[in-house]
């Protein structure tokens, strides 16, 4: 650890960097950050922490009692690519004020518990997690509720609804049709250079990526990075999965969608898994088109 702590001042000093972004991660799995000016943030930090009010973070506490402290993680800088002032972002550990004990509300630490249990039980030292980050890039999104109507309106250049729209330019003509997105190249395919462009900058702050592709429909697309156990991505690039969307995010303005379908599933009958359901017959979530 005091290797990585040396490492994150010598990237504030090489960067000029500015602020230091805290962040960790709400019940709901929304980002949230406070950012530091670097005059304020010494080694210390790193062992007393930041304070902060988490009375407004939904599913946490009321305000007689919301002091909490972050924990920042020096293991897990990186350079933020998007912001006007060169920042450097910490992950962050929520930790109780007075007994220092991890908070049982902070979605990292319960996945840091749930992997310690696993490997209390002897079925397994690591649980590994293959994401995909499915979403849609739209040109416009607009809805309202209001006392006299009620409507939701999007728009993609690339959707199949577009096909006798007057454009700027003059209409490509070329989309995908309903359901007809996976996987043709362009100009069917409009977004591929999005896509690679979100690969390779989430590649620039430590995720290791595998591949991008467009999705079954209009205007969806999925990025996938290589799996990991639930803290960290790997040895090499220990930045917690999460910080896959708000990269995502920042490029397009988009969110992220995924489909599930419940199956029975047959455990080998001297499996690991068969030990831990101790039946035979389960029901598991599997992903579907």
């Amino acid at each position: 650890m005091a290797d990585a702590v040396k490492k994150v001042f010598e990237m504030i000093k090489d960067h000029d960097v500015t602020f230091v972004d805290l962040r960790f991660t709400d019940p709901r799995g929304k980002w949230q950050h406070t950012a530091q000016t670097v005059s304020t943030f010494g080694e210390e930090v790193f062992e007393d922490g930041i304070m902060f009010d988490g009375s407004s973070i939904a599913g946490w506490r009321g305000i007689q009692e919301s002091d909490m402290t972050l924990i920042p993680d020096a293991t897990t800088a990186t350079l933020d690519p998007f912001t006007a002032q060169p920042s450097l972002v910490l992950f962050c550990d929520v930790r109780e004020p007075v007994s220092g004990q991890a908070y049982t509300r902070d979605p990292r630490s319960t996945a840091k518990k749930a992997e310690a249990y696993l490997n209390s039980t002897g079925l397994g030292d690591t649980a590994y997690f293959g994401p995909e980050l499915e979403f849609f890039v739209f040109d416009d999104v607009r809805w309202d509720v209001s006392m006299n109507h009620t409507f939701y309106r999007i728009d993609s250049e690339e959707g199949p609804y577009n096909t006798g729209s007057k454009m700027e330019g003059g209409n490509p003509g070329h989309r995908p049709p309903i359901k007809g997105g996976y996987f043709p190249v362009a100009p069917v395919d409009s977004l591929s250079d999005l896509r690679a462009e979100m690969v390779s900058t989430l590649i620039e702050v430590g995720v290791e990526m595998e591949k991008h592709h467009h999705e079954v429909a209009p205007s969806q697309n999925e990025l996938g990075l290589k799996f990991a156990h639930s803290i960290e991505f790997d040895e090499k690039t220990p930045d917690p999965v999460i910080s896959f969307l708000p990269g995502q995010e920042s490029i397009s303005g988009t969110g992220g969608t995924m489909r599930l379908g419940l199956y029975p599933c047959k455990l080998k009958k001297d499996s690991i898994a068969r030990r831990a359901y101790q039946k035979e017959l389960i029901h598991e979530r599997h992903r579907h088109r």
